[in-house]
């Protein structure tokens, strides 16, 4: 998984995409619950964990209000959460990684 990183890391650096962290599949998804592709800085090392908390923040807050809409929402960022995890190999989950290539 380290090598996935640096190669990761080492594409985005030669990239026009800099400020991307993910593919660009991933990235339209974070976009869409309104999350960033990357961080400003264009480091994208730590980023990943960053992200996890920022959907599990948001969908434990759309999980709160209850509606029918929020939850569908709540459930498409868990396993956008657990995708992003399990890729970039953070967390303990047993969660079988989505085939699509994430870099």
């Amino acid at each position: 998984m380290r090598l996935a990183k640096t190669i990761a890391i080492l594409a985005l650096a030669s990239s026009s995409m800099a400020a991307s962290c993910f593919s660009e599949q991933l990235c339209s998804q974070l976009q869409a619950e309104e999350l960033e592709c990357g961080p400003p800085d264009g480091n994208c090392e730590a980023y990943p964990s960053q992200i996890v908390s920022q959907l599990k923040e948001k969908a434990d807050a759309a999980e709160a209000s209850g509606s029918t809409e929020d939850l569908f929402a709540a459930a498409r960022m868990d396993t956008l959460r657990k995708t992003i995890e399990c890729w970039f190999n953070l967390g303990s989950s047993n969660w079988k990684c989505p085939v699509e290539e994430h870099m």
